[in-house]
């Protein structure tokens, strides 16, 4: 049997197949009426380097200990057999690209021993549209971005303070491009010819096509954008509840890294 894996970042269960009717998801409908969709599975710790950790070697993150995103995986687990190490050993193809560990959570080669294939986290497969920077599409955004990289290429963080002041880091774009125009527009197509090639060999395969989208900024072709009337768009009564203990909610301060807070497109 071959196996397709797809993380995917940031994703709620917000979905039709979960009920919610308004969300325009025809391909995950079709996932859902051919497998099966569960109904109490929970993330148990809300960042991504971590969840990724607890769900690519089946231990609670109590158990596998990498916290946040340290420290790294082989550094605290050394000899864990990982999900795509395990169809390894068991003489499959094996690779992916996108983002299926987190980089800051493994080796440079995204935990090298659990890969048959190196796995590639970025495989470009169209040049037409190579300036995009940070997720964004905006010829302004682009150029006034790249000016900055340039002038302060060696300090991160004083190009993130930089883009931020001057407002370079919204939370939202609607660009008319095409999917091919984003990182995850391509993965997509490199993901399908990876498909069509390992189809042909003689090996199972187990590929993991990992998606960047929904996680911020949030950024898509506009006409997945004109799929929805944003009037009509209904918001939680509460982003908070009072039976979730304070420290559940984290302070990454991610969001707040993006658009000043009075321009955020919902209320707490």
């Amino acid at each position: 049997m071959n196996v397709l894996f797809i993380p995917i970042d940031d994703l709620k269960p917000v979905l039709s197949p979960y009920g919610y009717d308004f969300m325009k998801t025809p391909n995950i409908e079709r996932l859902a009426e051919r497998g099966i969709v569960f109904n109490n599975a929970h993330c148990q710790y809300a960042i991504c380097g971590s969840s990724r950790i607890s769900a690519l070697t089946g231990l609670y993150i109590d158990n596998a200990r990498v916290f946040s995103f340290a420290p790294k995986l082989r550094t605290i687990l050394p000899h864990i057999v990982t999900l795509p190490q395990h169809f390894k050993n068991n003489g499959y193809n094996v690779t992916g690209i996108g983002k299926t560990f987190d980089k800051r959570t493994t080796d440079k080669h995204l935990d090298k021993v659990s890969w048959s294939i190196p796995y590639k986290e970025y495989i470009r497969c169209d040049n037409t549209y190579s300036n995009m920077k940070g997720g964004y599409r905006g010829e302004e955004i682009v150029e006034q971005t790249n000016s900055i990289y340039k002038k302060y290429s060696n300090d991160p963080n004083k190009i993130r303070n930089e883009l931020k002041k001057a407002g370079l880091r919204p939370l939202t774009e609607c660009e008319d491009y095409p999917d091919v125009a984003y990182s995850d527009g391509q993965k997509a197509i490199v993901g399908m010819q990876l498909l069509e090639k390992f189809s042909k060999d003689d090996k199972p395969f187990f590929l993991s096509i990992g998606f960047q989208k929904p996680h911020l900024p949030f950024v898509a072709p506009k006409k997945y954008w004109d799929l929805y009337d944003r009037d009509k768009i209904q918001l939680p009564s509460a982003l908070r509840h009072d039976s979730i203990p304070t420290f559940a909610y984290g302070n990454m301060g991610e969001l707040s890294s993006y658009s000043p807070k009075e321009e955020w497109p919902f209320s707490e």
